[in-house]
């Protein structure tokens, strides 16, 4: 298949799962996941990226050993409540990896000056998605779901094994 062929293939398929598409995002966005409070949504793409049949790892950082760390820089906080998650889509091998990262937290939306409506809403207007984390980043972390729906869509990834990198 040429080029235009293989780019036409894309852009069916993509709009062949738009309504799923903007679904899974109105429901991201309609997770409140203000940073410190993420565990929420993170427990729902680790569901979501499982259900893909992807590899999925959820952990809660240890910030004793993080300080270890020396690059460690020290924040307010801790990390109690704000799981991460690395999903893994296995290689048959031979090929490069590719490391595709996001993250789920947003701002505080404040007492709700600048907002129409409920910053959670995920309300659709002239074909846009209004909420926040509809720019930044949930909307990209959509289409990256969805990048590893297609390449898990039967077809074999050439990428290293997990057995392969170096920090295994």
């Amino acid at each position: 298949m040429n080029k235009n062929g293989e780019r036409a293939k894309i852009l069916s398929a993509i709009d062949a799962s738009r309504d799923k598409a903007i679904a899974l995002l109105r429901d991201m966005v309609a997770i409140p996941s203000v940073t410190g409070d993420e565990a929420k949504i993170q427990h729902y793409l680790n569901d979501v990226l499982s259900g893909m049949g992807l590899d999925v790892d959820m952990w809660e950082t240890d910030w004793d050993e993080l300080k270890k760390h020396p690059g460690y820089r020290p924040v307010a906080r801790g990390y109690e409540g704000r799981p991460n998650i690395v999903a893994r889509l296995a290689g048959t091998g031979g090929g490069k990896s590719l490391l595709l990262n996001g993250h789920t937290d947003v701002i505080p939306v404040g007492a709700g000056e600048g907002w129409d409506e409920n910053p959670w809403s995920a309300s659709i207007r002239d074909g846009r998605i209004y909420g926040r984390g509809t720019a930044d980043m949930k909307a990209a972390w959509r289409a990256t779901s969805w990048l590893c729906k297609r390449l898990s869509g039967g077809s074999q990834v050439e990428g290293r094994r997990p057995d392969q990198h170096r920090d295994r």
